[in-house]
């Protein structure tokens, strides 16, 4: 069975509706159940309960696979969860998929590891390296730090809907993301993401489009210092490919760092 969770906070009625329903005509589906993460009215959980089976405790997981979607998102074709499923076997599966911008347009996303989106959960996995299930963004992180086993499914299987970018939960989200990894003794996957973020916050900083006061970042500042082997850090991700000593700034990235930690 798989478990879905949908995140229906501060989303309208018909984002739910419109999630739900891209659920409710899914064809030749494996056994699923759907669990809302907020309340949701008496009114759409008995409309959608003759096509689905859902469960308004979010917490009440028991199906060997796990998959998440916002409220607003939908999956792209009627058998999404059949072709997701098909390769259950694997720790984890990544689909393609299509995000719209607020003004309409739209862009393709191919084997992005970095989200959530799109990705179907061995809970078996899970289980084994102690990740819990509370938090999305948390959990897809130190999943992928654990190298779990990946099918790259060549299918548009889901599409979302731009939303504005809270940086402060996206930090806080990163920050919990490396207390957990360091307790689970994840230090090679905790020094990457932090050093991956204090870069993207560098670059934000240098073109004055920094959102957060950059104390914010001073315990991934720290996990970067305990852990570098080196001043020359390379980052590779799907925004950058670069060395830090090609950078020709205003500072530097590590005098950036160093006006995080002395704040």
């Amino acid at each position: 069975m798989i478990d879905i969770i949908i995140d229906c906070s501060n989303k309208e009625i018909n984002q739910i509706k419109k999630t739900l329903g891209s659920i409710s005509y899914q064809l030749h589906m494996p056994p699923i159940q759907v669990h809302l993460s907020s309340e949701v009215s008496e009114e759409i959980i008995n409309h959608f309960r003759n096509f689905i089976d859902i469960d308004t405790k979010p917490d009440n997981i028991n199906g060997k696979h796990l998959m998440y979607i916002n409220a607003g998102d939908a999956l792209a074709n009627p058998y999404a969860l059949k072709m997701l499923y098909e390769h259950k076997e694997y720790d984890v599966v990544v689909s393609n998929g299509v995000k719209r911008d607020k003004e309409g347009m739209q862009c393709n996303i191919y084997d992005d590891t970095d989200s959530f989106n799109g990705k179907l959960y061995k809970t078996e996995f899970l289980k084994n390296k102690k990740i819990n299930y509370s938090n999305k963004f948390v959990l897809n992180k130190l999943c992928m730090m654990n190298v779990p086993q990946i099918y790259f499914l060549d299918q548009k299987i889901y599409f979302i809907e731009e939303t504005e970018e809270n940086i402060k939960e996206y930090i806080d989200n990163i920050k919990e993301t490396v207390r957990i990894g360091t307790k689970l003794q994840l230090y090679s996957g905790i020094y990457q993401l932090s050093t991956e973020t204090l870069v993207d916050m560098y670059h934000k900083y240098l073109n004055g489009k920094i959102e957060i006061d950059i104390r914010e970042l001073r315990e991934l500042a720290s996990v970067y210092n305990k852990y570098k082997e080196n001043e020359e850090v390379f980052i590779k991700t799907s925004k950058y490919q670069f060395t830090i000593k090609d950078i020709m700034p205003e500072i530097s990235f590590n005098e950036f760092i160093k006006k995080v930690t002395k704040i």
